[in-house]
């Protein structure tokens, strides 16, 4: 999912980084951005902590079709 990568890079943000504020996996996230897992086989809790650490919502990060 390019827009969370885009997103975390943006905050300056490795996946650890990320990992650490959202308190999401890295490899969680890792799988989210490499398309290994699909966001809508992901908790919502998961994908509102990650928004969340990223000062976005759910919609606009993972829903949105501007990247």
């Amino acid at each position: 999912m390019l827009a969370l990568k885009i997103a975390r890079v943006k905050k300056e943000l490795t996946q650890e980084g990320l990992s650490k504020v959202s308190g999401v996996s890295r490899v969680t996230i890792s799988n989210i951005e490499r398309g290994k897992q699909s966001i809508l086989d992901t908790p919502a809790g998961t994908l509102l902590k990650i928004a969340k650490a990223l000062d976005t919502d759910i919609t606009t990060l993972f829903f949105s079709n501007n990247q």
